[in-house]
This record gives C-alpha cells, structure tokens and sequence, in this order.
C-alpha cells in the first residue's frame, strides 16, 4: 500500500483515477446552493494548505457554508491562527459523560474558538447530551460510516433530534 501523504498530484491520479481532488470538488459544484463538511485527517501540516486555500477560494459568507470538524482536536490550535469564519466542531464516537459536555460549553470555546457543533458516531447518540447542547444553541450531527451493517442506520437516527446526517457515500 502506499500512503497518500508519500505521493504526487499524479501518482495519486495513476492509482485512483475516479479521485476528485479538493479544488476539482470545489469546482464541479456551486458553493452558494449546499453546505460543506470538512473531516479533518492526517498530519496537523494540512491545516496550513487549507486554510489559505479556503480563504483565496471563497468569499467571506461562503466560507460560513463550510463545517469543519475532526477526532483529533490539536487542529484548532493551528486553525485559530486563521481568519476563516466556518463552524467548527469536533467528531467523537464517544458517548460523551455529562461533566465533559459542560466542560465545553460552559467556556463555550474549542482551544479559543467558539464550539458550534459535536459530531457524535450514530451508535454514540443520547438524547440527554443532545438536549443539553441544543439548550446552548450547539449543534449536533451524526455521522455513518460506509462499512455499517445493512440496512443502513438512518431510520435509528430518527429518534433523535439531529440538526443532520453525515455521510461520506450517497443512500
């Protein structure tokens, strides 16, 4: 196997050549008619051709089009140095305790920037937490990943009041 990071633009195009690059996907579709979901992953050092990629791209109010999340929550250490005004929230499949929830929201900050969404795994949704982060106006996602069982989990999360779905694979 090879690692994404080790290769070229066109090694990556000569392995995979159905792969849609990031400016590619930026093209082929009109930021002003759906939302972007960010998934960070990888080497903290992408946040330093993301951001500015972002930032040239897109309009002040269409970079507020953009939701930018991960697992690892070093990445808004390096975000906060740029003036990109996106959501940003952070991903967990961790059924998060009480205490670490008020933690958040009681600072209402992400190492400085405001946390504006949780990204629970779909086997990780409480109604509790998700009530307690509505109550301070935080939103709350679920994500799926392709390699569930069939069928798919979307009927389970009706159950929840979920301001939406994430998936990275259409239904």
């Amino acid at each position: 196997g090879h690692f994404v990071k080790d290769l070229c633009v066109e090694e990556l195009k000569k392995l995979n050549p159905d792969l849609l690059l990031l400016n590619e996907l930026f093209d082929a579709v009109s930021i002003d008619s759906i939302l972007f979901y960010l998934d960070l992953k990888g080497n903290m050092n992408i946040i330093h051709l993301l951001m500015p990629l972002l930032n040239k791209r897109f309009s002040y109010d269409q970079l507020k089009r953009f939701y930018i999340s991960g697992f690892d929550r070093h990445y808004m250490d390096l975000i906060k140095c740029y003036d990109v005004p996106a959501y940003y929230g952070f991903t967990t499949d961790n059924n998060l305790h009480y205490e670490d929830l008020k933690y958040m929201v009681e600072r209402n900050y992400y190492n400085k920037i405001p946390l504006q969404f949780v990204c629970f795994h779909w086997t990780c949704l409480d109604n509790m937490n998700i009530q307690y982060l509505h109550k301070h106006n935080i939103q709350v996602f679920t994500y799926i990943s392709e390699n569930v069982e069939k069928p798919l989990p979307v009927d389970f999360t009706k159950q929840f009041s979920l301001d939406g779905i994430v998936m990275n694979y259409l239904c």
